[in-house]
């Protein structure tokens, strides 16, 4: 299960690096992507660090709570991002 986990989290992070990437010139959709691949870096980072500090309580709910933020952002951006390209 933490293979898959980690497999996915890979995914996650290149496809935001590579969307942050191809939407670097487009204005405000391109601020909305970087701030996505940026979540996504700093999810990876607490995942790392609450795995180095054996899962406390507190780091395992972050991680949760920020995964749902980053969620949030994607959708929102993606949504924004339809609206505005057609």
């Amino acid at each position: 299960m933490q293979f898959n986990h980690r497999m996915v989290a890979y995914a996650v992070v290149l496809a935001s690096l590579g969307l942050a990437v191809a939407a670097r010139a487009s204005g405000p959709a391109g601020v909305r992507t970087a701030f996505v691949a940026a979540l996504a870096l700093a999810q990876v980072a607490l995942g790392i660090a609450t795995l180095l500090l054996v899962v406390p309580l507190w780091a395992g709910l972050a991680h949760q709570l920020l995964a749902m933020l980053l969620l949030a952002v994607a959708t929102h951006n993606a949504r924004r991002c339809a609206l505005e390209c057609g």
